[in-house]
């Protein structure tokens, strides 16, 4: 057999391939059992400052609410998730909420097993480009544990959406850098898998071919311009040439997705804003704010430390220009992918100072001096080249670095955008749990910090803790006892403050579509689908924080939708149950803010539905040591009120 080909007949890897790195100064064993250990301890430390500073936000009381009333089949999976294709980013939250429901501390496992990927994922990568050496393991954890994955975790979506994605780019790549060093199939086999299992979590992994094409050419990773290098080379891309067709095909043609992309000055400016106060900052383990000027000490610093980096680099390897390139390219590309999702529905303000759109970049940028370091030609050495005068000073840089992430994370955890969650659902949680039910949990909102309006009408506290299944399993909306949780967390017994109370019956009820019977069990109303009665109040109401009680009588279970008649007609987001009973009352919120009339419809046939009474008010709970009206946040206002009074109200 020839020297110059393969077992298979194949030219070796040749060229500009990757120069021997050191030697290695660990076997492979302890290398392995080493990266294994600091896996174990990354999952470990993540997990519990996940328990501590985290909580479900946001986002993810929509995905769950989601998941929760549907149903695991393929056309479930593939939908619209708010402009994202992420099958498996539905499937995380639909096990969770399957399994463990608001269980946070369990649920925190899943984001703490992708962060622990993603270094294990970059110890092998760094393993085939710098050898079995501490070092290896010492990029790959500052790849981890940077201030924008640390940042990330914090949110539950945000750690399975964007990590998720990150730790299979990753896998990805470690592999194809692999397959191109020791050409065993089954490695090329992990990296096309990786890749699409990363393109069904989210589209920014669609950028990975990308990294792979300029780690094979222009650092010339296994690339051998030789005869038949043609052939090879298709062969080696047909499967990720594949898998991008597909997903691109699927993308543009088939799955119904409605991006927001900005103009191409706002895309410019997007990228150079992001550079100054996103990227630079946090390379030295810090962060800035959409108030501060464009250009800080933290950037400057994280700009020098950028340049002496690349001309540390410089004096050890020719063609640093290679590293330049590459950072460019990625970062540009990574930012521009931003650009076409998001440009158009926030700001840019808002935007460049979101850390979990530099977690890419940042593990991409030590890809790029570690590919540098191990691909390029090494310089000639001389007695007085000052290498280890720049290796010291890199080291001391090093750990201020270090030190200052340690800083930012403090900060970061202790003050991070699901702080008042966690305290907030955690306390509820617990007090709901410990009461004994049934009890009826009023559709009260989250705090705005914790439910933007945004996902409205994914913000109702009772369908929150809904998916809590102890708590979920004592709910009842006819029970006696009704509570409100308050903007700070508490418990309480709700009131009611009447404004309006209308006895039922054919002089106060106007059918519309369907038919009213008086009887002794009030207004009964017999019709088809979209059934509906008027009830004419006896004043213009106008709150936003109004609720109403119906008494009815009906031998099977039906759903309203209350429709306030003002300016314009104001229909409630979602249907309120009435369960099955005689002289039931149910009591639930009134989407609108004025009213003279109100409309109750039925969306499904009606056979002697018996209304009794509907009265409308607001809220009212002790809180402070005094009956006070609260508004649709649970917030006391100043108005007191009277809390003997119960539902059903009578005059």
């Amino acid at each position: 057999m020839s020297a110059t080909t393969t077992g298979r007949g194949e030219a070796p890897p040749s060229g500009p391939v990757p120069q021997a790195p050191a030697r290695d100064f660990l076997s492979a064993p302890v290398y392995a059992g080493l990266a294994a250990l600091c896996g174990l301890l990354t999952l470990l430390l993540v997990w519990l400052t996940q328990r501590r500073y985290s909580q479900f936000f946001a986002d993810d009381f929509v995905y769950l609410q989601l998941a929760r009333d549907g149903e695991l089949t393929p056309s479930w999976l593939v939908r619209d998730n708010y402009g994202h294709f992420a099958p498996l980013t539905r499937l995380a939250y639909f096990a969770v909420q399957r399994t463990v429901g608001l269980d946070y501390p369990v649920a925190a496992l899943l984001p703490a097993v992708v962060v622990s990927g993603i270094f294990l994922a970059q110890a092998w990568l760094h393993r085939e480009l710098i050898g079995r050496r501490p070092l290896a393991l010492l990029v790959a954890l500052a790849g981890t544990a940077s201030v924008p994955v640390l940042k990330t975790v914090l949110w539950w979506g945000a750690a399975v959406h964007v990590l998720g994605a990150a730790f299979l780019m990753t896998l990805c790549t470690a592999a194809f850098v692999v397959y191109c060093q020791h050409r065993r199939e089954w490695q090329r086999a992990v990296s096309v898998l990786a890749l699409v299992a990363a393109l069904l979590v989210q589209e920014r992994p669609i950028l990975t071919i990308g990294y792979l094409v300029l780690i094979r050419y222009l650092f010339g990773l296994g690339f051998a311009r030789r005869p038949g290098w043609l052939t090879r080379e298709a062969r080696l891309w047909a499967p990720y040439v594949v898998v991008e067709l597909v997903y691109l095909v699927y993308r543009a043609f088939i799955f119904n997705s409605s991006p927001e992309p900005g103009s191409v000055g706002g895309t410019v400016r997007l990228v150079w804003e992001s550079v100054w106060r996103g990227y630079l900052p946090t390379l030295v383990g810090s962060r800035t704010s959409a108030a501060d000027p464009l250009i800080t000490l933290q950037a400057v610093v994280g700009l020098a430390a950028l340049v002496a980096a690349t001309a540390l680099l410089g004096r050890l390897r020719r063609g640093v220009w290679r590293v330049v390139a590459f950072l460019v390219a990625i970062y540009a590309a990574n930012l521009a992918i931003v650009a076409a999702g998001r440009l158009d529905v926030s700001s840019i303000a808002v935007i460049v100072v979101d850390l979990q759109y530099y977690v890419d970049v940042h593990i991409g940028s030590l890809l790029a001096f570690a590919l540098g370091y191990a691909t390029l030609p090494e310089r000639e050495r001389s007695p007085r080249d000052g290498r280890r005068t720049w290796l010291v000073l890199a080291s001391l840089a090093s750990t201020a670095v270090a030190l200052s992430t340690l800083v930012t994370l403090h900060d970061v955890s202790e003050h991070n955008q699901t702080t008042p969650a966690h305290s907030y659902v955690t306390a509820v949680t617990r007090q709901l749990e410990a009461r004994p039910g049934p009890y009826d949990l009023l559709r009260t909102k989250l705090p705005v910090d914790i439910a933007p309006t945004f996902i409205e009408p994914f913000t109702a506290v009772s369908d929150v803790f809904a998916l809590d299944p102890d708590v979920s399993a004592r709910l009842d909306p006819t029970a006696d006892e009704r509570l409100l949780v308050t903007s700070t967390g508490r418990l309480v017994r709700a009131h009611p403050t009447t404004l309006a109370n209308i006895p039922l019956n054919a002089g106060t009820v106007e059918a519309r579509v369907g038919t009213v019977v008086d009887s002794a069990d009030g207004a009964c109303l017999s019709g088809p689908a979209g059934s509906n009665v008027l009830i004419t109040l006896p004043k213009r109401l106008a709150s936003d924080s109004l609720f109403y009680a119906l008494t009815y009588s009906s031998a099977s279970d039906r759903a309203v939708r209350p429709v306030m008649l003002g300016p314009d007609p104001q229909y409630n987001q979602v249907l309120s149950p009435l369960p099955a009973g005689d002289d039931v009352t149910v009591v639930d919120r009134l989407d609108g803010r004025r009213a003279r009339s109100i409309v109750l419809g039925f969306e499904s046939p009606l056979r002697n539905l018996c209304l009794q009474r509907l009265s409308i008010g607001r809220l009212s709970a002790v809180v402070g040591g005094r009956c006070r009206v609260v508004t649709v946040y649970g917030k006391p206002s100043r108005a007191s009120s009277d809390c003997d009074a119960s539902w059903p109200v009578v005059d």
